[in-house]
């Protein structure tokens, strides 16, 4: 078996771009990999597309070879984009083994470990305030908005949730030029959304708080306590 095409793949999500890597062979099995990138999704399909060439012609039944290939091509880039293209492409040639050999990629990879996992919510609440047009859904304008989507969360069967930072019917914008502190705003705003959905998802619902690389040590230990 070879390697064909190495094709990066572009998909409209809407307020964020998906990327994937396709990997075509001469015997027809294809295989796709995910290697989403929320802020650079263009660089990285590039990278995809820079590195085509080098492996394309190969066994994709060689992955390790093929990795270390695509690390010394991009030693000078170790990390960030580079090795994100990596991992794209990496996830589509496990997709072809297990194809070609007709196993899940986890038989692969040492076994399965449990039968079933348990979802979260994402971003949940903090979406529909910045983005309920493109997802179709009822904004959250208010935190008696947010406490019914606490309710349709356990409703839907949902055991835990992850969200931000937000005040319902304000959308923030970048971050901008930041050290990493933190405002009472924001710390009373994190204080009203866990207790919104400690209060109407209930007692034992998992609630996660993201808050994307937005503080220092000093500033996630106060938010903390």
């Amino acid at each position: 078996m070879k390697i064909t095409s190495i094709t990066p793949i572009l998909c409209d999500g809407g307020f964020r771009p998906w990327t994937f890597v396709k990997i075509t062979t001469d015997e027809g099995i294809t295989g796709y990999g995910d290697c989403t990138d929320w802020g650079s999704a263009v660089p990285v399909a590039g990278c995809v597309a820079d590195l085509a060439p080098l492996i394309v012609g190969q066994d994709p039944a060689n992955i390790e070879r093929i990795w270390w290939q695509l690390y010394n091509k991009t030693i000078r880039s170790i990390g960030g984009i580079a090795h994100k293209a990596m991992a794209g492409i990496d996830s589509a040639l496990w997709d072809i083994k297990g194809k070609r050999l007709g196993v899940p990629v986890y038989d692969l990879l040492g076994g399965k470990m449990r039968d079933s996992l348990r979802l979260y919510w994402t971003h949940c609440g903090s979406s529909r305030n910045n983005y309920a047009d493109v997802l179709g859904v009822p904004p959250i304008r208010s935190f008696d908005d947010l406490a019914r989507l606490a309710e349709e969360v356990r409703e839907r069967g949902y055991t835990a949730v992850k969200t931000n930072i937000f005040r319902p019917g304000v959308r923030r914008g970048p971050r901008g030029v930041s050290a990493g502190t933190i405002t009472s705003e924001q710390i009373e705003d994190a204080q009203s959304v866990v207790g919104t959905f400690r209060k109407y998802g209930g007692a034992d619902l998992g609630i996660a708080l993201d808050v994307a690389f937005s503080f220092n040590m000093g500033a996630a230990t106060k938010l903390a306590r």
